[in-house]
């Protein structure tokens, strides 16, 4: 079975908003190299679920769906991004924040509904059934 379209996409977007992660490291705060450091672990995990989900495993697709919520949640916090403006802050609150915040909100919220369809859950059934091993016939002597 090929992988849907939608899946492409999806990931190719959630690598970039990955990626833009490295973009809210506030320099001027005195622990913006170890918060940068941090930021790059982290990206790396994120990559390493994406290739998981690329691949089809369902176990990927569930945390994806998790970490969907959990942009949403993000999306609903930004109202208070504007009251937030202390140099002591480790976050850069500005338009990249505000704009990378609200692009994985859409993007969560698209996952929301595709990866609960039918040809998704199929897919990823699919690939999971793929993948697992099945036992050889055994040989009678």
């Amino acid at each position: 079975m090929e992988r849907p379209a939608p899946i492409h996409v999806s990931t190719i977007l959630m690598c970039i908003t990955n990626f833009a992660g490295l973009f809210l490291v506030n320099w001027g705060h005195r622990h913006a190299a170890t918060l940068f450091v941090l930021y790059c672990i982290l990206i790396a995990i994120g990559y390493a679920v994406l290739y998981f989900f690329w691949h089809g495993h369902n176990w990927a697709r569930w945390l994806v769906l998790a970490t969907s919520v959990l942009c949403l949640w993000n999306l609903w916090e930004l109202r208070k991004l504007g009251r937030v403006t202390s140099q002591r802050v480790p976050i850069y609150n500005g338009p990249v924040r505000t704009g990378m915040v609200i692009a994985e909100g859409i993007i969560a919220l698209y996952l929301l509904y595709y990866l609960n369809t039918k040809p998704a859950k199929a897919w990823f059934e699919h690939t999971k059934r793929a993948l697992t091993p099945t036992a050889s016939p055994s040989k009678v002597a």
